[in-house]
């Protein structure tokens, strides 16, 4: 696969240029957002931001402004986490939400289609698995106004809101249903220029900083009398609300920083990692193995051009997940391993790589 935007683009560009040519004023534009086929690993910070007393201090954010310089190595590489953005109509719930153009996956909430332009990234709606059923959720949230330049701002809300049968008491009531609604309200600014410094880029980037508001409301459907006497009565409101300041850059596609606050403390904090620096290289060859469906769910199929060879399959950890001869067509059973991002392997009688790639699981 070749990617129109390579993360070696930002790599060169740190080693030739010098730091005075890094801290001038951009514009992020269609161009700069994700394509079809681009892969992102986040390094997260999860032991460094449990300490309470260091974390309390915002001076790690730094400042809003021009001419910022936003030193962000102290974030440290705990846990890879990936990205993969691919075509929505590889989908099977792609008629939901045709005008799509693009596809992710998200732990929190599963399967999300987004609509790229000239005038805005949106994300259109999302499927999202749970132990009661699908939710789909038709969201319209803005992610980013294009072009996006220093003091450009929008406000946005976002709803999701599914009910589901239930059928248990809850303190004493027969509840039938259940449902859920959480309303994002959504202030977004952006509030710097400058030059951002991670552990392994250092590029010309805006800040945009992210407001949220959260209101979860819950209700209960009980029936007293079958038929009679029935009614919806409200179980708890809560209201939350969190800061993110993501730094983007031109050329990459993605945020090279993302750091999120609550109540004054920082809760999460990651950055982009260079895929070279993790020992997840991509070989530039005419495929010898071809995998479909990818994304996939249960299972792949493998064809390959040649008539025997070894396929690898690793998680972005680097530890293998599968391994399998491969003569011709073989079907592998992929069911055990979590969604995510893979990396596959093609060796010869060698042993020798001689191919790699990317494979999406989805459940």
């Amino acid at each position: 696969m070749i990617m129109k935007k390579t993360l070696q683009i930002i790599c060169l560009i740190v080693l030739t240029g010098t730091f005075s040519t890094l801290k001038a004023q951009i514009t992020i534009d269609e161009s700069d957002m994700p394509e079809i086929n681009d892969l992102f690993l986040f390094a997260n910070d999860i032991t460094t931001i449990a300490d309470s007393t260091l974390f309390t201090n915002l001076l790690l954010i730094g400042d809003i402004g021009e001419t910022q310089v936003w030193d962000l190595t102290w974030i440290k590489n705990d846990v890879i986490d990936t990205t993969f953005y691919f075509d929505p109509a590889t989908t099977p719930d792609y008629a939901l939400f045709p005008t799509a153009n693009l596809a992710t996956t998200s732990s929190e909430m599963g399967l999300v289609y987004l609509l790229k332009n000239s005038t805005k990234m949106e994300a259109l709606g999302a499927i999202t698995p749970t132990q009661f059923g699908t939710i789909i959720s038709n969201l319209n949230q803005t992610v980013l106004t294009l072009p996006n330049n220093y003091q450009s701002t929008f406000q946005d809300t976002a709803v999701v809101d599914f009910a589901f049968y239930f059928g248990q008491q809850i303190q004493g009531m027969q509840v039938d249903s259940l449902r859920f609604k959480s309303t994002n309200f959504i202030t977004t600014l952006t509030d710097g220029w400058g030059t951002v410094m991670t552990p392994h880029y250092t590029d010309n980037v805006l800040r945009v900083k992210e407001n949220t508001i959260t209101v979860d409301t819950s209700w209960g459907y009980v029936v007293v009398v079958p038929g009679v006497v029935e009614y919806w009565i409200p179980f708890e409101t809560k209201i939350d609300s969190s800061i993110t300041y993501s730094w983007f850059p031109k050329l990459v596609g993605s945020s090279l920083a993302e750091v999120t606050v609550k109540h004054d403390t920082i809760t999460e904090a990651k950055f982009l990692a260079d895929p070279n620096a993790l020992k997840i290289n991509k070989i530039d060859a005419e495929k010898l193995v071809n995998i479909y469906p990818n994304p996939a769910n249960d299972y792949i199929t493998v064809i390959s051009k040649g008539n025997i060879c070894k396929l690898e399959i690793y998680n972005v950890a680097g530890q293998k997940c599968i391994e399998v001869t491969v003569n011709n067509k073989i079907t592998v059973d992929i069911e055990n391993l979590n969604t995510g991002i893979y990396i596959y392997k093609v060796l010869d009688f060698n042993n020798k790589v001689i191919e790699t790639g990317k494979l999406n699981i989805i459940h």
